[in-house]
């Protein structure tokens, strides 16, 4: 048996991971950074946001640019 683990995120957390990580508390943080971790998001959670994004519930997220 491995030590990988699985973790299935749901919407905010997803988000949040992509996003602003630095929401996440500073357990979750490098659970979701391990390379041996699998991180898996349902096809429920894919339709939410979709549904977010079309209904203009979402943010646009920020595009940095360095130079």
């Amino acid at each position: 048996m491995s030590g990988s683990a699985d973790y299935l995120l749901g919407s905010h957390v997803l988000l949040w991971w992509w996003f602003d990580p630095e929401r996440l508390s500073e357990a979750v943080q490098p659970l979701l950074a391990d390379l041996g971790s699998s991180v898996l998001v349902s096809a429920a959670t894919l339709w939410e946001l979709s549904l977010k994004h079309h209904q203009r519930q979402l943010q646009e997220p920020l595009l940095l640019r360095i130079d």
